[in-house]
């Protein structure tokens, strides 16, 4: 798994936590493809929803929050965003916080 610069990371080059979730994903891949959780060929195949729900989704939904904040400024803290994207149960007072978002920026979550 080679982690060089290319449009993500030159994408993201002016977020400073970009590099660092760039790297929980390569070392998550690398470590997937080791213990049977992903299997790599014909390409990266999911085996394991275990390691996606529990590993894998959280990471992602890092990357992208990342992404959606450059896209579209969502005024609610990281920890309410990822607890949604990754599909735990949020609180009545976050909840009532997404529900009052913008339909564009409701749309992007979903």
């Amino acid at each position: 798994c080679q982690l060089s610069p290319g449009p993500a990371v030159t994408l993201f080059a002016s977020q400073s936590a970009a590099p660092v979730v760039l790297q929980k994903l390569k070392d998550l891949v690398e470590r997937g493809l080791l213990e049977k959780h992903l299997q790599a060929s014909p390409h990266l195949t999911l085996l394991s929803p275990k390691f996606y729900e529990e590993e894998l989704r959280p990471v992602l939904a890092e990357w992208l929050l990342l992404w959606l904040r450059r896209r579209q400024p969502i005024a609610l803290s990281k920890d309410i965003l990822l607890d949604y994207l990754c599909g735990k149960k949020v609180d009545a007072k976050s909840k009532t916080a997404l529900e009052a978002l913008a339909d564009q920026q409701l749309k992007a979550l979903n």
